[in-house]
């Protein structure tokens, strides 16, 4: 099972962007990326916190000497610094345009919270990407490489959201089986016991078991030149257990001949292959096993 990951994410070219970006963050990317606001130049002292370069060096592939790298803050990082200078001017405004649509329900918002002023709160009022960039191009802010790279995030951030949600999901549909097969057992115990009734699902538990037991016991038998045999003890607890569990199922072990003729049928139906004297040989052992444990 997978999600739908085209729903998430549409086809590069679609009006449709992941994700969601906060007012503050939106504000601060249309600015960046347009450079230019109501015919203001954006200072470069102010643009350099946001577009601070980083360096790093590793061995070309091609050369010997060392190659340069640059590496630019990621705009999801951009609500934690704080605008300055003609930056936070042109912030304000563009800021103002978006709450102004909002308030007109031009701009749809996700999630909007609201100062004790009334107010918008700008950093914990989130709108969807694609109603971003069509907001942007209504009014003429060329969205760019930040807007690329923030959508190019978003697109990270919602995978590992929905690989984490849909192994969540997996673990979910996979239950036990195990635990499941033991605890069906024990209700068909708690809703049967005492009304054991031929052919009814308590009968097929106990032919099952008793079958079960018989099978191991054969096997054990076929196995005794590798294996080491069964104790006296654990032998006629055996033999007891299925004594129990033929009375249960109200198969008279003490005919053993027509008793093993019952089992041997049954099994063959399930598909169990069990020598009826093999079966015989086993219940005429259970008398002496129940005499050494009877009270």
């Amino acid at each position: 099972m997978e999600y739908p990951f085209s729903i998430f994410f549409p086809e590069d070219g679609s009006d449709d962007a992941p994700g969601a970006i906060r007012l503050t963050v939106a504000a601060i990317i249309a600015c960046l990326d347009t450079d230019v606001i109501d015919g203001v130049q954006i200072a470069d002292a102010d643009i350099a916190p946001y577009l601070q370069e980083k360096k790093f060096k590793r061995a070309s592939t091609t050369f010997e000497e060392e190659t340069e790298w640059d590496v630019w803050r990621r705009p999801h990082s951009y609500i934690n610094i704080k605008p300055s200078g003609t930056l936070a001017t042109a912030v304000k405004k563009v800021t103002k345009a978006l709450t102004t649509s909002i308030l007109r329900n031009q701009l749809p918002t996700i999630d909007m919270k609201v100062n004790l002023d009334g107010s918008i709160d700008c950093d914990q009022t989130w709108i969807r990407m694609s109603d971003f960039r069509k907001w942007a191009h209504v009014h003429r802010l060329d969205l760019a490489s930040l807007y690329d790279e923030y959508v190019e995030n978003e697109n990270a951030i919602f995978s590992a959201a929905l690989d984490s949600g849909d192994n969540a999901r997996q673990r979910m549909e996979n239950p036990d089986i195990e635990q499941i097969k033991t605890d069906q057992a024990r209700s068909i115990l708690d809703n049967f016991a005492g009304e054991l009734v031929e052919g009814n699902e308590a009968w097929k538990y106990f032919e099952s078991l008793i079958f079960e037991n018989l099978t191991l016991k054969a096997k054990n038998s076929e196995r005794q030149s590798v294996e080491k045999p069964l104790k006296t003890s654990e032998r006629k607890s055996l033999l007891a257990n299925i004594a129990v569990l033929c009375k249960e199922a109200e198969i008279d072990h003490t005919k053993p001949a027509k008793a093993a003729g019952m089992i041997q049928s049954t099994a063959a139906i399930m598909g169990v292959s069990i020598g009826e004297t093999t079966i015989e040989n086993h219940l005429k052992k259970i008398p002496d096993a129940l005499a050494t444990r009877m009270k």
